[in-house]
C-alpha cells in the first residue's frame, strides 16, 4: 500500500512539470508554424521595393536614351534629312 502512495504522490509530483513542457512544446510549435509567414511577408515587401526600384531605373534609363536617339536624329537631319527619315520612321513607336 506504501508503494500506491509513493507513486501516486510521484504521479502528482510530476504531473504538472509534464503539462507545462507540453504547453512550452505548444508555444514552439506556433512559433515555428508563423515563422515562414512572417518570412514570406518580409519577403514579399522586399521584393515589391526591388521591383518598384527596377522599374523607376528602367524608365529612367528609356528615357534618357530616347534624348539621345532625339539629339542623334537632328544631327542626321541636318546632314541628311531623307535617311533621317528613313532611319527614325516608327522609332518612338518601338
Amino acid at each position: 500500500m506504501t508503494l500506491l502512495k509513493g507513486f501516486v504522490l510521484l504521479l502528482l509530483y510530476w504531473l504538472p512539470y509534464t503539462c507545462f513542457a507540453q504547453e512550452e512544446q505548444r508555444d514552439k510549435v506556433s512559433t515555428i508554424i508563423d515563422l515562414p509567414s512572417k518570412f514570406f511577408s518580409r519577403l514579399r515587401n522586399k521584393t515589391a521595393s526591388l521591383d518598384d526600384q527596377l522599374t523607376r531605373q528602367t524608365e529612367k534609363y528609356l528615357q534618357k536614351m530616347a534624348r539621345r536617339e532625339e539629339r542623334l536624329r537632328k544631327k542626321l537631319y541636318k546632314v541628311d534629312s531623307n535617311a533621317a527619315k528613313s532611319l527614325f520612321a516608327g522609332s518612338a513607336d518601338q
